[in-house]
């Protein structure tokens, strides 16, 4: 009798994801933070120089800054929101877990 192989759940997940772009992005969206930017913030570089991991980068866009944020990055630890003078800064864990803040701010842009 021969033996079988199976897949770890990391490799099913690979094999799965690399095939299905919507199902990526789905569960992106439930296991990753989400920051929200409210209208308060003034670009300066505090909350992406206390980002440890790089989601939170101040780029240009035109003539203009905008704040970025690649949530796949993001480790919900909460120093963007701490160091904000502006308090603009909320964080969402990932799930149906509410942030310390709730701000009706902007969506920020998305990597």
């Amino acid at each position: 009798m021969g033996t079988r192989q199976v897949m770890s759940r990391t490799q099913l997940l690979i094999r799965i994801l690399k095939h299905e772009k919507v199902i990526c992005d789905e569960l992106i969206q439930l296991c990753t933070p989400e920051a929200q930017v409210s209208l308060s913030c003034t670009l300066c570089p505090r909350c992406t120089g206390m980002c440890h991991t790089g989601a939170l980068k101040i780029r240009k866009s035109g003539k203009h800054k905008v704040l970025s944020y690649d949530r796949t990055l993001c480790t919900a630890c909460g120093l963007c929101v701490e160091f904000c003078k502006e308090e603009a800064i909320s964080i969402r864990e990932p799930g149906l877990v509410s942030s310390k803040r709730t701000s009706c701010g902007s969506p920020v842009f998305y990597q």
